[in-house]
């Protein structure tokens, strides 16, 4: 852990002992747990973690070796197919897959606004289609330039569906008006309506909107330690342009690096108030490899469409007709395997 001398803390990592960098969990082999490439990676054990702690701390004062500056581009996602939506609702939402396609045909078929008659306040939610009708577009590019500005309207962005397998019968899952934004609407829909409601119409205005700029910071401080080249790496980031992120982007923090330049020197901690980036101190974490993560509802949907098995229709009964049959239960948010599932599945 680093200081910038002003009390503000941040993280530089071991990212490579001389030719090799340290092990990430992709170098790992799954079935094994062993490493894929152990010439070209390096994984420390807790004695050698330990020993090189203190080998670290007697080779201060470091050096920045290589600073890198560079702007990136963030891009929206395209508006929601059904699966895409299902995902959403149930990480972001909590939401079973049963449980959003009732709540999405609430939706569909109409709400009340106050005026007598229903009106549907989305297009049709079973869909594998991200196209929008040029009204959409149009609608959102009036409604982003009003709201936000021109510098958030960059021009209209066309979506193709990627599998080879959809049918695009439909538009993507949109509002069917973009000025009826969830603050609009909020009085007339319980409290799922209004969650999905505006998770769909964050999304789809989200995916009209401009790039968001980001300005990312790598340094890398060289430590030599026995003759060899250890190097800490650490990263930060700055949002430039907050584009799509002001709809659709949550809560991102910026990771904001002192300002550092190639040469510098960073000694250790002397004890009292230490002037300019110096190091606060050194410590190893245990990490250890899982296996695969059990399926969510969430994650099974998008396991489905990714195998093309059954249409967007079917997603949320095939989820529920294994767990009435009890071939899954769920632990948690997992849908875990029971007797009867592995029987029925080696029969």
């Amino acid at each position: 852990m680093l200081s910038d001398g002003k009390g503000n803390e941040f993280g530089a990592r071991l990212f490579r002992i001389g030719e090799r960098r340290t092990a990430t969990g992709k170098d790992f082999d799954p079935e094994t747990g062993q490493l894929k490439t152990p010439k070209k990676v390096v994984a420390l054990a807790e004695p050698e973690a330990t020993e090189l702690i203190a080998k670290a701390e007697a080779a201060l004062p470091w050096e920045i070796t290589e600073v890198e500056r560079k702007q990136t581009r963030q891009r929206p996602a395209p508006p929601f197919t059904t699966s895409t939506m299902q995902q959403a609702a149930g990480s972001r939402l909590s939401m079973s897959p049963r449980k959003a396609m009732v709540v999405a045909q609430q939706l569909y078929e109409g709400i009340d606004l106050g005026n007598g008659e229903r009106e549907g306040l989305i297009t049709y939610m079973r869909t594998d289609s991200t196209v929008l009708s040029e009204k959409a577009l149009a609608d959102a590019k009036s409604y982003i330039r009003k709201h936000f500005g021109d510098e958030y309207h960059t021009g209209e962005r066309r979506y193709r569906t990627k599998s080879q397998s959809a049918q695009e019968a439909h538009e993507a899952i949109r509002p069917t008006e973009i000025a009826r934004d969830p603050k609009t609407v909020a009085r007339y829909l319980d409290k799922d309506q209004l969650r999905l409601y505006t998770l769909i119409w964050e999304r789809a205005v989200a995916s009209q909107m401009a790039d968001a700029i980001l300005d990312k910071t790598t340094v890398d401080i060289t430590a030599m330690i026995a003759g060899e080249e250890h190097i800490f790496r650490a990263t930060g980031s700055v949002i430039r342009f907050d584009g799509y992120l002001k709809v659709a982007g949550g809560v991102q923090k910026d990771t904001v690096l002192p300002e550092m330049n190639e040469g510098d020197r960073i000694p250790g901690a002397t004890g009292k108030k230490t002037a300019g980036v110096h190091v606060m101190r050194l410590e190893s974490q245990q990490r250890t490899t899982s296996p695969p993560a059990r399926y969510t509802e969430a994650s099974l949907v998008k396991k489905l469409e990714e195998e093309g098995i059954g249409r967007p229709s079917t997603y949320a009964p095939t989820i529920s007709l294994i767990q009435q049959r009890e071939y899954v239960i769920k632990k948690g948010g997992a849908l875990v395997p029971t007797f009867i599932g592995m029987a029925v599945v080696n029969l």
